[in-house]
């Protein structure tokens, strides 16, 4: 059924929840301490001088008859969610009478999955739709109406700009083999995730802070591995469907003069 054409006043009240779901990302696993830390899953701040997980993690024991192993969830450019706020208060008039609360915790420019032999697992990667919203609140900027509009797109150049990486790197190695996650495969994924969401040169934003999450699943195939957002809001993919759907009613016919 098609969606009938809102009225001015419900288009805008989906912009402004659009925008407040742009800028609530979902926070980072706590880090698991090394005395307490779970035999099936763990949470570290990786740095250059550590090993991998995925190089380093023992194989897990199987779960009666089902075989395990591990899954990684990566979180490239680990940053303070406070942070954002800084820059839209920057861009955005104050209210000296508004009360206001700056929500705490970290979230991170990117994610991935990586399966247990350190490769990336098909297009699980994801932006941040707060970074993005953040770099279009400094170029364009909220004067021009377009500002809040393609996140789905640099989602997608996203995931292609990861694919030719990977493509390059399988080239540079004369490998027909997808390749593994090293340091400088990370730092390239790292780089295109701040071009992406166009905050290069934002030291508070662009961060080189890496977060992994170690979890023990069953063994299946990589093809069954939800493609649930894991980095944004719950919110946002369905809204982005509704807010097409709107603008799709709102054009007139194309034998309309």
């Amino acid at each position: 059924m098609a969606m009938s054409q809102m009225s001015p006043a419900q288009q805008r009240i989906l912009d402004y929840w659009w925008m407040l779901e742009l800028f609530s990302p979902q926070p980072l696993p706590k880090l698991t301490p090394r005395s307490t830390r779970p035999e099936d899953r763990q949470v570290v701040a990786w740095t250059s001088d550590a090993p991998l997980p995925w190089d380093s993690l023992p194989e897990p024991r199987p779960m009666g008859n089902t075989p395990r192993e591990w899954r990684h969830t990566v979180y490239l450019g680990v940053y303070k969610v406070e942070d954002t706020y800084e820059v839209m208060h920057w861009v955005f008039a104050d209210d000296p009478d508004a009360y206001d609360e700056r929500p705490g915790g970290r979230s991170a420019c990117a994610g991935v999955l990586v399966g247990h032999d350190g490769k990336l697992i098909g297009d699980t990667a994801t932006l941040s739709s707060c970074l993005w919203a953040v770099g279009r609140l400094l170029h364009p900027g909220p004067r021009d109406p377009s500002w809040m509009s393609g996140f789905e797109a640099a989602q997608e150049s996203f995931v292609e700009a990861l694919d030719e990486l990977g493509g390059r790197r399988l080239e540079q190695e004369s490998s027909h083999e997808v390749p593994r996650l090293g340091e400088a495969y990370l730092n390239d994924i790292l780089r295109a995730a701040h071009a992406g969401a166009g905050v290069q040169g934002r030291k508070d934003l662009a961060t080189h802070q890496i977060v992994i999450e170690s979890r023990v699943v069953a063994v299946r195939s990589h093809d069954s591995v939800s493609d649930m957002d894991f980095l944004n809001s719950f919110y946002l993919q369905d809204l982005g469907t509704v807010r097409q759907a709107a603008a799709a009613a709102a054009e007139p016919p194309y034998w309309s003069t």
